[in-house]
């Protein structure tokens, strides 16, 4: 979960000031409960093929095809958005990937679904190298706060003014720092590659979720509010303008090439739920049966690919954004993508008579944040979800009867 949000969104969310800090705390909420409808899920009807599997059970194949078809979206346009999210710590040392982002991420995506050709095991074992390296920045962010706070002389914060707060602001906020959020559902979409599943999906999903969400609470709070805010909207590297701002002479552009290790890692670890998931839904007869091709290491092969190639093409459509704009574009189309799909299992839970507050909560949390983040990112993310329509007859129309 900790990749390119809590590393970018300090600058994204410099104009909310205060709406940010209560953005983060309606994010976090709603996360948890949507994690643990998810955990509810995943303890009660594991065994289907990961999370869309589940969906399967709860709705039949219709809707399991539009949503797994949602969640396939979701996952490729989250890569391009965490391969942008590197590229900008970058290009912090290599200024002139920040004349051309969608190219720089492009040529990071496919370097990293080449590692993920390789095998699962190699690319986890990346991804575990890098859990390590990612939280270097956060824990000085957070010792630099911690002796500004300590200090006897006065510390400029920024003012509350309750003239500013707005639902509407607010609303905004919670839509992008949910990006931060996605992926807690990470663990019950690769179900299939998990041991023992009924206990590590439902743990690993409500912990990531709580501990994550606490720590970017801290972090970017700290971040925001002792920042000035027109000089952190404009940085490209909002972690690197705070380590430099308050220690002279410090680690700010090795802290950038931490933050990239730790997008990258993140761009790694949803690369192999880009590969994981779609399979499943493949042998389940959920998504076309090109998606579950594999090469002779057993690698999801067809499913990585083409994710590849749609994020490019997303990335190749967007080429003329900002750094800045191209993040927090991306970020709202993914976290829309997913949201349908979050909505849906708090559904499933209470269709399931498995919780009678928590899901019904989610599910209300779910369908504002979708509202909240504005008709061109909602709108598209309504548009690619009936994609999936027709996906569903070609399945029963080509592959079903075949299968039967």
């Amino acid at each position: 979960m900790i990749g390119s949000g809590v590393f970018l969104l300090p600058a994204t969310l410099a104009p909310y000031g205060w709406n940010a800090v209560f953005g983060w705390l309606v994010s976090i909420g709603g996360s948890v409960m949507l994690a643990l409808s998810i955990a509810y899920l995943a303890s009660k009807v594991h065994g289907n093929g990961g999370l869309i599997g589940m969906l399967h059970v709860a709705f039949g194949p219709f809707a399991a095809t539009v949503l797994g078809w949602s969640a396939w979206v979701g996952f490729w346009t989250g890569t391009a958005t965490l391969a942008v999210a590197a590229v900008s710590y970058l290009s912090e040392w290599w200024p002139f990937l920040a004349e051309h982002p969608a190219l720089g991420a492009s040529l990071l995506l496919w370097l990293v679904t080449g590692v993920s050709l390789l095998g699962i095991r190699q690319a986890s074992l990346f991804q575990n190298v890098t859990v390590v390296l990612k939280l270097v920045p956060l824990a000085i962010v957070l010792g630099i706060a911690a002796v500004l706070l300590a200090r006897p002389e006065p510390l400029e914060i920024l003012p509350y003014d309750p003239t500013v707060i707005s639902i509407g602001a607010i609303g905004g906020a919670t839509a992008l720092t949910l990006w931060a959020m996605v992926g807690f559902e990470a663990a019950a979409l690769a179900e299939d590659a998990i041991d023992h599943p009924p206990f590590n999906v439902p743990a690993a999903t409500v912990i990531g979720t709580t501990l994550t969400g606490i720590l970017y609470l801290l972090v970017v709070s700290a971040i925001t509010l002792l920042s000035d805010s027109a000089e952190l909207a404009a940085s490209n590297a909002p972690f690197v303008y705070f380590v430099d701002t308050f220690w002279r002479d410090g680690p700010g552009s090795v802290i950038g090439l931490f933050a990239a290790v730790a997008a990258i890692g993140a761009l790694n670890g949803w690369t192999i739920v880009v590969g994981e998931c779609p399979r499943s839904m493949a042998r389940k007869h959920l998504l076309p049966a090109i998606f579950a091709g594999t090469n002779s290491l057993g690698v999801p092969r067809n499913s990585l690919l083409i994710g590849a190639v749609c994020s490019t093409i997303m990335l190749s459509f967007n080429a003329s954004k900002s750094t800045a704009g191209l993040f927090a574009f991306m970020a709202l189309l993914s976290t829309c993508a997913s949201l349908w799909v979050y909505v849906a299992c708090a559904a499933a839970a209470i269709r399931f008579k498995l919780s009678y507050v928590i899901a019904p909560l989610g599910l209300v949390f779910g369908i504002w944040t979708i509202w909240s983040a504005g008709f061109e990112a909602s709108g598209l993310s309504v548009l690619l979800l009936l994609l999936g329509v027709p996906v569903y007859f070609w399945i029963q129309r080509k592959e079903v009867p075949a299968a039967a």
